[in-house]
């Protein structure tokens, strides 16, 4: 069981599954006679794709999601994502929580399912960043 909050928006209905996606920024070099090598990078930003759907006959209507997400995306200002996953016994086994910018937003429409709104979201985390002032 987990719960999912975008920007404070909890999200009715979870997908089946989340994929949680972080690179790193190894680097191979071929030296001579010892062949390939890799050193170590740097972590890179995480991504999360998201892929669900809100209902028509759900509690709120799917244009409002519609709208907050679109309002997310549109914005240039990174917003808080909250992923809690808690274990069987109620505990807590994760609690993901930091800023982020939707990279990615598609919706659709299908054909004997009016009104509801099928969604997928991917996201990127975000680092602040500035000049340092000496």
């Amino acid at each position: 069981m987990y719960e999912l909050y975008l920007d404070g928006l909890e999200l009715p209905i979870l997908p089946e599954n989340l994929k949680e996606q972080v690179s790193k920024d190894n680097k191979t070099y071929d030296v001579l006679n010892m062949g390939e090598v890799i050193l170590g990078g740097k972590i890179g930003l995480r991504i999360w794709q998201i892929n669900s759907v809100f209902f028509a006959d759900g509690d709120t209507a799917p244009s409002v999601y519609r709208e907050h997400l679109e309002k997310l995306r549109d914005s240039e200002e990174p917003f808080n994502f909250v992923l809690n996953r808690w274990n069987d016994d109620g505990s807590l086994a994760f609690n993901t929580d930091c800023e982020v910018l939707i990279s990615d937003c598609t919706f659709e429409d299908k054909a004997g399912e009016p009104g509801t709104l099928y969604y997928s979201l991917k996201i990127t985390e975000y680092r602040p960043f500035g000049a340092v002032v000496m």
